[in-house]
């Protein structure tokens, strides 16, 4: 028995269900259930040939605690002998409409099956991310000679304990594994049915299109169709914008099945009228509203687009002044949702001198991470059907340290389980940090999530450095003077403030920032400047004048002939008192006097040598002095001003990136000494 009171047995009415329902094999199968578990239901569902028997099970204690199933399992039978029919499992959605759904465990399920290689069809459906954990058992499993009393035992153990529930990294098509958005969805349909137009904008990751994906599927019970636009797709921003409306229709057309032709070529000067006629043919055709979500926005934004036509021209402008006319124009017909990382394309008033159809359209909508509670039950309900149990206190330093983001907290549960697979497992604080500090410094996670941030927004990517770095005041500066910059990091949840004050909202990016930025940013404090020049510059000269010693060692016949090479270069044969030292003294900092000045008088004469990691001899003579140079601030108390910065940046990142083509062709380890 277990706290609510479950003991092994079966229901009155089920049993009187399965006697008229099942097979006598399926019924013999059903009654053995009732030994290790409460039987509350039985029956069948489907229509004409394809119907399917099936009964409902609530665990007893020992389940409850062994694999975290606290609410009533599907049992499904599938009487087809030769093969796995893959309509089968479409009957446990019928199941769980039929049934009060609150009270069936929607993650997984099990399925006896006629058919001997059920196993081996089963596994093929279970390595789907999405799908749910169906547990296959065999007819002939549960026949008098075979049937042992831990044959569910075991089998449950074999498919809930091997699947990683959080190890799922493409935007969810399905709403089994999907968390605390429904009241973003609600805003979504809401507007659409006023025919409102909406926009709803967060950093990479954070559930954005999987937002979109569920509205889209919840809308096809309201008379309501939509179509997906990803605009990242080369084959849409690559068009130009009149051949990207067709394409909208088209895939309008296709989503839906809708028997329409779109075959007419879309012109500058047809393009708007034709996507009007198209609007309301399907319209007529299907009696639907529709919803357009264009996904990856910034990919066909001025300024941002892959593609010229969008990024430099007016494609941008003439395509969003078709899809606002036509949408005004279409009374109660369309309306369109714009998800993208940044709302700077409705909040920029004009674009090439021309008004932006689509400034302030809309208010932009941010989708920041879970709250805690939503945290929690996301970790715990996918935990526990893995043998899991998260301790609440885990799930709150969870929620603190990654600030509820979806995915950087499944990334780390899934490396939790990856470390953790004795199952049952309580997971505590000790195993939690155990993983954390592993899983921080797997940096692609969270370069991937800022990376839109750091290629196209770039203020707010060094207001993040700067903040990060400690320089709060900068920080409330541009909250005073440029709010707009420092609101969208706090509609990313990145950023939070209290009283005032602000601070990051996500620790773990904050650490991120700290551990890998090697950029010197101009938000620094003097000081702050002074050190990080000076440290990044003296990393550089290390490293050229190590790169040096081993490409003239290689590419002279003799040490000696290498050693003449670099004392006439430097000092023309002079200073006697470093002829005495070997090849390999006179690149020692603490004998020898190779500066920075000196590495570009020792490459030049003999550049095809350095040509496949600097490719341009100018450009590398140019950024050694620069560095050399503006680089010296240091040395002269100076404090560089946001152009000297970047001058700096940019000739660090371009020596830098030639040293690392080196090392990837001659490791550090290797020596010509």
């Amino acid at each position: 028995m277990n706290e609510n009171g479950t003991t092994p047995g079966i229901d009155f009415q089920a049993d009187a269900n399965a006697r008229n329902c099942f097979t006598g094999e399926e019924y013999q199968i059903f009654k053995k259930w009732k030994n290790e578990w409460y039987i509350t239901r039985a029956g069948r569902v489907g229509k004409g040939k394809s119907e399917y028997n099936y009964f409902l099970i609530r665990p007893i204690q020992e389940y409850e605690d062994a694999f975290g199933i606290f609410k009533e399992l599907i049992v499904l039978f599938s009487s087809y002998e030769d093969s796995f029919d893959a309509r089968t499992l479409d009957a446990v959605d019928l199941i769980i409409e039929e049934c009060s759904a609150n009270r069936i465990e929607k993650i997984c399920c099990a399925i006896i099956s006629k058919y001997s290689g059920i196993k081996d069809a089963i596994r093929l459906y279970n390595n789907n991310e999405e799908a749910r954990i169906y547990i296959p058992f065999s007819y002939d499993e549960f026949s008098e000679q075979k049937f042992g009393t831990d044959l569910i035992n075991k089998r449950l153990r074999e498919n809930l304990y091997q699947r990683d529930l959080f190890n799922i990294s493409n935007p969810l098509k399905e709403d089994r594994y999907f968390f605390g958005r429904s009241e973003i969805m609600m805003e979504i349909i809401k507007a659409h049915k006023a025919f409102s137009n909406f926009g709803l904008f967060g950093l990479r990751k954070s559930g954005k299109t999987s937002v979109m994906f569920n509205v889209l599927r919840r809308l096809h019970v309201d008379d309501v169709m939509g179509a997906y636009i990803d605009c990242q797709n080369t084959d849409f921003h690559g068009n130009r914008w009149f051949d990207a409306l067709k394409l909208v229709i088209r895939e309008l057309v296709n989503t839906n099945t809708i028997d329409l032709k779109c075959e007419t070529e879309f012109t500058e000067k047809n393009a708007t009228s034709l996507f009007e006629e198209y609007i309301r043919k399907i319209n007529k055709i299907t009696c639907k509203s529709i919803i357009l979500f264009f996904d990856e926005i910034e990919n066909i934004a001025f300024e941002k687009s892959p593609s010229q036509h969008w990024a430099n021209g007016l494609d941008f402008v003439l395509f969003w002044q078709c899809i606002r006319h036509v949408s005004q124009k279409t009374v109660k017909i369309f309306s369109f949702c714009i998800l993208g990382t940044n709302p700077k394309c409705v909040e920029a008033s004009q674009i090439l001198g021309k008004d932006n159809p689509i400034y302030n359209i809309f208010k932009p909508r941010y989708i920041a991470g879970l709250d805690i509670n939503k945290t929690k039950e996301m970790v715990q309900t996918l935990g526990r059907v893995m043998g899991m149990t998260f301790e609440d206190d885990v799930c709150i330093t969870m929620f603190r340290d990654y600030g509820g983001h979806p995915f950087l907290i499944r990334r780390l549960c899934s490396m939790i389980s990856s470390h953790n697979t004795s199952r049952p497992i309580i997971i505590d604080r000790r195993k939690y940090s155990e993983i954390k500090d592993k899983f921080d410094k797997e940096n692609n996670y969270f370069e991937m999530i800022l990376g839109v941030l750091k290629q196209f927004y770039d203020i707010e990517y060094d207001l993040l450095l700067s903040l990060a770095n400690g320089d709060e005041q900068l920080f409330e500066e541009y909250a005073s003077d440029n709010y707009d910059f420092v609101k969208h990091l706090i509609g990313y949840g990145i950023v939070r403030e209290i009283n005032g004050k602000y601070d990051f909202q996500i620790d773990s990016i904050k650490n991120y920032l700290i551990r890998t930025n090697k950029t010197i940013s101009k938000h620094l404090k003097v000081g702050e400047k002074w050190k990080a020049i000076c440290g990044r510059r003296n990393i550089i000269e290390t490293q050229l004048r190590d790169l040096n010693k081993i490409i003239i060692r290689a590419s002279m016949d003799s040490e000696a002939e290498a050693k003449d090479y670099v004392l006439s270069k430097i000092y023309g044969g002079g200073k006697a008192k470093y002829s005495a030292f070997n090849f390999s003294d006179l690149f020692d900092p603490n004998k020898s006097e190779i500066y920075l000045r000196h590495i570009t008088s020792l490459m030049t004469p003999n550049w095809k040598k350095y040509e496949q990691y600097f490719n341009d001899q100018d450009h590398f003579c140019l950024a050694m002095k620069d560095l050399n140079k503006k680089g010296r601030f240091d040395t002269h108390a100076k404090v560089p001003d946001e152009v000297e910065i970047g001058i700096i940046n940019n000739a660090c990142a371009y020596l830098e990136q030639g040293i690392k083509k080196f090392h990837e062709a001659f490791p550090p380890a290797v020596s010509f000494d």
